[in-house]
């Protein structure tokens, strides 16, 4: 008797603990779905705030872009503007030099209007025009190399 009192006891506990582990799966199985459905909520709401983060890192890095092309161009304009001043600085600086040779060449011709001294007042004019020459094709080649720079 005690033999079966005793093995009625165990399997009165293990059909107990049968029960109970029926019981704890039957509430996983519905713990497992919500959970699943929460874990896939906050997935699509990580997803979709990081797709908004990149939308707006786009569009700033986009607005940046445009910034850095307008500022690109203002400084290339800023720089033609300024290889024109230089040019033109120095093509008046030329022409104001070739006509102070020709004034001083014509002054002096007046002066003396001797062979000798004509001849020398033409040769003073032909180097003052060579020089003014030479200066614009200074000039020339300066603004060139500016502007393939």
């Amino acid at each position: 008797m005690a033999e079966t009192s005793a093995r009625e006891a165990l399997l009165a506990e293990l059909l107990g603990d049968v029960h109970t582990l029926r019981e704890d799966v039957a509430a996983m199985t519905n713990v497992v779905p919500q959970a699943r459905e929460n874990i896939e909520r906050g997935g699509e709401f990580a997803a979709l705030k990081f797709e908004k983060q990149v939308a707006r890192l786009d569009t700033l890095l986009t607005e940046r872009i445009l910034q850095m092309a307008a500022a690109v161009k203002d400084a290339s304009a800023a720089r033609e503007m300024l290889v024109g001043a230089v040019a033109l600085k120095a093509s008046e600086q030329a022409r104001a030099q070739l006509l102070e040779v020709v004034r001083e060449a014509l002054d002096t011709a007046n002066a003396t209007r001797s062979n000798k001294g004509v001849r020398r007042h033409l040769d003073r004019i032909v180097v003052g025009l060579c020089s003014a020459a030479v200066a614009c094709g200074l000039t020339t080649l300066i603004v060139v190399r500016l502007l393939s720079h």
